[in-house]
């Protein structure tokens, strides 16, 4: 069992450098108060082509080369298009540090569990941004970001970690200054290419390090301005979760992850409630209808209203999803004909 925690600890790392390649950078380019240049350069499709970013247009480029027993475990490249932004814009929604949450898998699975920026200070045209990222399993990493103006309106940055991880059977698995990224962000043609390097260095499970990029499509998926975020930006909020119960709905085992503090804060229902896959809890799943759900999530047919169990000890990730918050207009567009059906057929039968 502890070789297979290990394999998923370090999974857990990747969100981090996923974030680094193609978000962290987004901090550091609003340092620059005079950002015309790279307005006007993003504002039409005047000026010539790149073959190579053209390439990239339609979807991104990524390459991984694994390396083990050398200076880096792998090595892995990042080549993407963003249509339609601005350079600031780009930056801004990665700014927005409380939305990183909103980042998930195909799953629907959570990328982040919290994500903050402890300092944030400009001088002499470098900006220097620290932050601290939470990963599923409590893991927290300290990162350092410092970025620099580049030609034509461009972003030059680089991002290291400055603590590491280490495991209670491997040791130290990621050292600090494990992770070292060189990115570019270039306004082109109406809108953002993304150009990222990146390697890292484990100090065991090598063969681990390629998939650790494996983040960089969802994240630089929820950069891209698709046709799903102009839905959720237009999605309604409810006056009251009891009407909705969207986010309650799942069919990833992982749904909602269960702390230790959550566990005894359960209590006694945490015997029917918690499930355990390896040595880590999450929030059982069980049929709602023709669909599945939360164990804890109660459905009134007659009154179309869903209530919660455990409410008042429910897990902190339950509570740190707010009415009316990008993330809950994200559940809502993805999750709401679920609950939906559950009323339909939970009333006829």
């Amino acid at each position: 069992m502890g070789t297979k925690r290990l394999s998923t600890t370090i999974l857990c790392i990747a969100p981090l450098l996923a974030f680094a390649m193609v978000g962290l950078a987004g901090c550091a380019a609003d340092a620059e108060e005079d950002t015309g240049a790279a307005e006007a350069a993003n504002s039409t499709d005047a000026g010539p082509k790149n073959p190579t970013y053209e390439a990239v247009r339609r979807s991104p480029k990524i390459a991984n080369r694994a390396t083990p027993g050398g200076a880096t475990s792998a090595e892995t490249t990042l080549l993407g298009y963003i249509p339609g932004d601005k350079v600031s814009d780009t930056l801004g929604k990665i700014a927005g540090v409380r939305r990183w949450p909103e980042i998930t898998n195909e799953d629907g699975s959570r990328v982040f569990t919290a994500a903050r920026v402890s300092s944030d200070n400009a001088q002499n045209g470098t900006r220097t941004v620290r932050a601290n990222v939470t990963l599923d399993g409590d893991i927290a990493l300290d990162t350092k970001l410092v970025a620099q103006p580049g030609e034509n309106g461009s972003q030059k940055v680089t991002i290291t970690n400055t603590s590491g991880y280490r495991h209670w059977l491997a040791g130290q698995v990621l050292d600090p200054n494990g992770l070292a990224i060189e990115l570019e962000l270039v306004p082109y043609q109406g809108g953002v290419i993304v150009n990222a390097k990146a390697r890292v260095k484990l100090n065991s499970q090598e063969q681990m390090a390629p998939g650790i990029t494996s983040y960089v499509v969802p994240i630089f998926n929820w950069l891209k301005p698709t046709e799903r975020r102009a839905r959720v930006q237009g999605v309604m909020t409810p006056e009251d979760c009891t009407t909705c119960g969207a986010c309650c709905f799942s069919e990833s085992p992982r749904h909602v992850r269960v702390s230790g503090d959550d566990h005894a804060r359960l209590g006694d229902d945490a015997d029917w409630l918690v499930e355990w896959i390896g040595n880590q809890a999450y929030l059982r799943l069980a049929p709602l209808g023709p669909v599945r759900a939360c164990a804890a999530l109660r459905a009134e047919p007659a009154t179309g209203r869903f209530l919660c169990a455990v409410y008042e000890r429910r897990p902190t990730t339950c509570r740190e999803l707010e009415r009316g918050s990008g993330a809950c207009a994200g559940e809502l567009d993805g999750k709401a004909e679920r609950a939906r059906r559950s009323l339909v057929v939970l009333r006829s039968a």
